[in-house]
């Protein structure tokens, strides 16, 4: 499965990074604890298992970028 493809997202690429787990260290410098949420403008990240080593288990929630509306003009 890959999340991208699935949930319209794009994980940017910044670092030396091939997969969500090492995103999440690469963002947070760390293996994170249960219920830390990352926030990204496509998509946010809630860690729901994880140990001192790595990170098992990821919930990911795509949020679509909101269309800026242009005020009607009268």
């Amino acid at each position: 499965m890959d999340p991208e493809e699935e949930l319209g997202i794009k994980i940017p690429q910044e670092g030396e990074y091939d997969t969500i787990a090492g995103y999440i260290f690469f963002r947070l410098g760390t293996i994170p604890p249960k219920g830390t949420c990352i926030h990204h403008d496509q998509f946010e990240l809630e860690i729901l298992q994880s140990n001192d080593r790595v990170v098992e288990k990821v919930k990911i929630i795509s949020t679509p970028l909101q269309k800026i509306q242009k005020p009607e003009k009268r």
